[in-house]
């Protein structure tokens, strides 16, 4: 095979090259071994640029009959090329998906060169354009089809497409020559193509070509090629068919005639002589009969590539489980950069992914590994926040109109910065959740002996960024968690054993109740188990009075003593330690119970206490705590061998507690808590109830012995059956189902010992209902739940009274909750939607005498507004029996305060929505109190309550009356009379409100929906007042007029 090419020195075609500027010979012993030659030849020349070569089609021609045969004329050519005979052998598909990428890549290209030529002529980019960097919508049409993807950009290099049902992702490395390489899947092609007037012409691994034309309108006659227009053919307003010329243009010496696609009337709209390019409009038609144009319909379903790449476009978990944590990393690091996560993720958003890399660590297959992974990450996002943040931090204070001025990079990396900035309130979401996840996983739980120093240089870093421009709340999240860690775990214990050497037992109960951040950590509970096995008697007595102390911290705790009764001590004699006092739940003072704990050397100990046991002498013994100090450590590498240590000691245990049973009941004994210490991570707390048979309470497993009656499980368990999902020392995340199996609720409950004063009220509990969210986000990921859909309720107990309070302050407090719960739902309401968050309450105590207890609630279904109650404490238990209401004085009992809110039931019909694609009706007064609460909040600093009042109305005979149905609605519209306060009508404004209840017979409309929308509308005109219709529905329903129905005739095929 040999050819010669008209091509210049610089590679490209000379100026004096015509039409036919290569030409390609080959030769053999045959025909036959010719041609195969000249096809192999053909197929391995790649010709790119903007002249068009027939090079893929010859290879396609030299395979027919007549060629092989050599019967080959110029007539039988022009046949061919007529009747389309040859056709290129691709998937259509995959050619569309190409051609898609390609455009995608072309747009963003020319849109990223449009500002960076603005920012080089100091012109900051629009919000807007910076949005067709991140996400826009791609069209293309082939075969009478449109199809149009919506493109996000979840990297530099890489796009999510979504058509239909199918996201499809692809990767891209653009060459020096301007080609793509483009992977989707195990699928990698390149691809090269140009935009021309009418289509987009694209060439797959230079063997495939395939254009996309333009979407045109039919009555558009366009000019197909470059030229002048000689004349029309047809006068103005004359009449044309289908196939007539209608115009003549000069190109390259030859007059060439265009035709009309379909009949009109036709308009000119140039003169004789003008020069027209490809693409310019030469006429407009006045369609004869518009019904006989071929309509391009749009496409739909799922998009099948050649090779497997899609997925369905549904945001799904399993596909987070299925990513390798460097993924997620990746995901995240995009995502601050500016850029959109995955659509199928979008639903999670970023704090999603985050639980999900705190969910990983938790389900890992080695704690250590777990825990690594998940710092390793946090690190890891940091930089990228920082690497982001870094200059346009610099600039805040004066110099934020300076942006490109300051700047002493190339437009490229300010462009880069600039786009990660737009991104900044998720990007904030995002490393507020690493910072809480991180403090409440680990340093709070003690788990992590010193954060990495890469990771503290990252830290100190962000709590140097200045207090404005939104960097607050990182910054305060920063400096906690360097307050917490500021000394390796090595260090803390050693400062523990050098405090209790020096104190004398009169200290203790301070050092015990001290609410100081850095003393929280010298003194927590799994830090002061790890003293209990030290060789000094002293630090061993003096460590288990603080554990006992912090472990009823809230109670009234008094007469702690160490026992070293003879007969006690000597028939205990696998015993190291015994201890006694008196306690009183927070709240009460008359009655006092009694508590003992035991300490035993290890778990070799057990058989001994069985044989003999002597309980201090005391006329009943409530609850019991057997403390072992060292139990045999395993390999925290080997999560398999960790937890048949860890079932293998339960089951001991709890063999020694059926024991001794008998003992048990003799003492009243109600309660027996078990702390496993270990010798390499934090220990293990176990449960054994008298009521449960002396069993272990699996619910209760790991929370400290207090925390249980502290957030109310017992009551919750009355209930519900509830299933434990994540529980950590002050935190427990449960799964429940009523008793009627009805009602599906995650309940995130905890306590706190951190003292709040009136100034700090707010903003701690702002801080504590954003981690529950953490926490909900996270348990929402777990097997348990797939495939369920349960509301969710956070319950929060605030034991250290609040300073300074009295029974005058119970309606501030009140206040001050309902302004926090309007701050997240300002803040976070897409997030409370999303997390089907149907209550929320936070128990306090008011410093009275003795101590009151306050119960904040708000509920979904009540518009978010708080209410508070006193409570009436059982005079033993310290458990509340009744409720008051601060403002109504009404009281009710605690059966009707743990009633499930509206909302809670609601959660099944919102899931139908949601399926259906639309937002469930009874959603839209809360949606409105969210908006406004933002347009509040940033038109002045106090936000008026009762923003929203929705009376809803409903169709009784024949007339609107105001009735609340609560979603128990059997008709498919809903109508509210509405009294909106917005800053521009403080005094508030009304509307009638109408929306189609998609859950209700699918929102069609039938003869009681049309009736209520006419009353309705009725209303609003009477009033003189807007009426604002949310419509979604399936249309009408003629079933619903009986008349009908023997008018009608159908005929079911199916």
């Amino acid at each position: 095979v040999w050819g010669y090419f008209s091509i210049g020195a610089n590679g490209g075609i000379h100026e004096f090259a015509d039409s036919q500027f290569g030409h390609v010979f080959a030769s053999g012993p045959t025909r036959e071994h010719a041609r195969k030659a000249l096809q192999i030849a053909l197929k391995n020349i790649s010709v790119v640029g903007e002249i068009r070569n027939p090079t893929e089609y010859l290879v396609e021609l030299a395979e027919t009959e007549e060629f092989k045969n050599n019967s080959i004329d110029t007539a039988w050519l022009d046949k061919l090329i007529a009747e389309k005979t040859i056709k290129m052998k691709c998937n259509a598909n995959d050619m569309i998906f190409y051609a898609a990428c390609l455009r995608a890549h072309l747009q963003v290209k020319e849109q990223q060169r449009k500002i960076l030529d603005g920012i080089k002529k100091g012109h900051m980019p629009l919000q807007n354009s910076l949005k067709i960097l991140q996400s826009f919508q791609v069209e293309l049409a082939h075969d009478f089809t449109k199809y149009n993807f919506h493109v996000s950009r979840t990297a530099q290099d890489a796009f999510a497409l979504t058509i239909g049902e199918t996201m499809l992702e692809a990767r891209f490395r653009e060459q020096p020559d301007g080609s793509l390489y483009v992977k989707c899947g195990d699928a990698v092609a390149q691809i090269s193509g140009v935009e021309e007037p009418l289509c987009l012409r694209l060439r797959v691994d230079g063997q495939a070509t395939m254009t996309f034309p333009r979407i045109r309108d039919p009555s558009e006659l366009r000019s197909d090629f470059n030229g002048k227009l000689v004349r029309y053919l047809h006068a103005d307003g004359a009449d044309i068919k289908e196939g007539e010329p209608f115009a003549e243009l000069e190109a390259m010496k030859m007059i060439m005639s265009l035709r009309a696609g379909v009949s009109g009337k036709v308009h000119h709209t140039l003169g004789a002589g003008a020069i027209v390019a490809a693409g310019d409009l030469l006429a407009t038609l006045d369609l004869a009969d518009p019904s006989k144009v071929q309509t391009v319909k749009p496409f739909s379903g799922a998009f099948q590539l050649s090779k497997k790449g899609g997925r369905n476009a549904e945001a799904k978990k399993e596909v987070l489980d299925s990513l390798p944590s460097p993924t997620k990393d990746g995901m995240l690091s995009a995502v601050l950069c500016g850029f959109c996560a995955s659509p199928e993720l979008s639903k999670l958003g970023g704090v999603g992914i985050v639980q999900h890399i705190f969910k990983s660590h938790e389900d890992g297959a080695a704690e250590d590994q777990g825990m690594e992974v998940a710092l390793d990450a946090t690190c890891k996002l940091l930089g990228v926040f920082l690497e982001n943040e870094r200059f346009v931090a610099s600039l805040v204070g004066g110099d934020e109109t300076q942006t490109i001025q300051r700047f002493q990079g190339p437009p490229e990396e300010l462009l880069s910065k600039i786009l990660a900035h737009t991104a900044l309130k998720e990007s904030l979401h995002i490393v507020s959740s690493l910072l809480r996840s991180l403090s409440s996983n680990f340093a709070l739980e003690g788990a992590i002996s010193a954060l990495p120093m890469d990771l503290v240089a990252k830290l100190t870093e962000l709590r140097a960024l200045p207090d404005a421009g939104g960097y607050g709340q990182v910054k305060l999240l920063a400096q906690q968690l360097l307050t917490q860690m500021n000394k390796p775990l090595g260090m803390r214990r050693e400062d523990l054993r050098d405090t209790l050497l020096k104190s004398t037992r009169k200290d203790l109960l301070a050092l015990a109740n001290s609410h100081d951040a850095e003393r929280r950590m010298y003194f927590g509970l799994d830090l002061i188990s790890s003293l209990f096995s030290d060789e000094d008697q002293s630090v061993r007595s003096k460590a288990v009075e603080v554990y006992i102390l912090r472990t009823y911290r809230g109670y009234t705790v008094q007469d702690v003593e160490t026992v070293d009764a003879k007969d006690v001590v000597d028939k205990t004699p696998a015993a190291q330690l015994h201890l006694t006092w008196t306690f009183a739940p927070p709240g009460v003072q008359q009655k006092t119970q009694k508590g003992y704990a035991i300490v035993l050397p290890d778990m070799s100990a057990y058989e001994s206490l069985v044989e003999s046991w002597k309980i201090p002498a005391a006329p009943e013994i409530t609850e019991i705590h057997i403390l072992v100090a060292k139990v045999p450590s395993t390999s925290r590498k080997n999560s398999d061998e960790s937890r048949v240590a860890l079932c293998s000691a339960v089951s001991r245990t709890a063999e020694v507690i059926s024991a001794t049973a008998p003992l048990l009941d003799a003492k009243g004994c109600i309660a027996v808590n078990v702390l496993l210490t270990h010798a390499d991570h934090v220990p293990s707390y176990l449960h054994f109830h008298r009521a449960s048979g002396w069993k272990e309470i699996p619910e209760y497993r790991n929370m400290r012995s207090t925390l249980p009656s502290l957030i109310e499980l017992p009551q919750i368990q009355t209930e519900f059956t509830v299933s434990p999902l994540e529980h950590g020392r002050i935190f427990a995340m449960d799964f429940g189902v009523s008793k009627d199996k009805k009602t599906e609720v995650v309940f995130a409950r905890g306590a706190s010992h951190v003292v709040m004063g009136l100034d700090t009220f707010a903003s701690s509990i702002s801080s504590s209902l954003l981690t529950s969210c953490d926490f909900i986000e996270r348990a929402m990921l777990d097997p348990v739940l797939e495939n369920r859909h349960p509301a969710a309720q956070i319950f929060l107990h605030s034991l250290p009274p609040i300073p300074d309070t009295t029974q005058r302050d119970f309606k501030y407090l009140q206040v001050l909750f309902g302004s926090a719960v309007q701050q997240l739902m300002a803040e976070s309401g897409s997030r409370v939607l999303k997390l089907r968050i149907a209550k929320i309450e936070v128990k306090v105590w008011v410093a009275t005498s003795p101590p009151t207890a306050l119960r904040l609630m708000a509920e979904s279904s009540m518009g978010w507004e708080a209410v508070a109650f006193q409570e009436t404490l059982d005079t033993l238990t310290g458990s509340p029996i009744s409720f008051k209401n601060v403002e109504t004085q009404e009281e009710c009992s605690g059966v009707e305060m743990l009633r499930q809110p509206v909302e809670t039931q609601r959660s099944s019909k919102r899931t139908i929505a949601r399926r259906a694609g639309s937002t469930y009706i009874y959603d839209f007064p809360a949606l409105l109190r969210i908006s406004l609460t933002k347009l509040w909040m940033k038109s002045c600093d106090k936000v008026p309550v009762k923003l929203v009042v929705a009376r809803e109305l409903v169709l009784q005979a024949g007339e609107l009356v105001e009735q609340e149905q609560l979603g128990n609605n059997r008709v498919g519209m809903v109508v509210w009379q509405c009294t909106l306060r917005t800053p521009e009508y403080p005094e508030g404004r009304e509307i009638i409100l109408i929306g189609n209840d998609v859950t209700v017979k699918a929102g069609s409309f039938g003869v009681e929906e049309s009736d209520v929308f006419h009353k309705a509308s009725e209303l609003a005109r009477k009033k003189g007042i807007p009426r604002v219709y949310i419509a979604c529905n399936s249309g009408a329903r003629i079933g619903g007029v009986e008349e009908l129905k023997s008018v009608v005739q159908v005929e079911w095929v199916d």
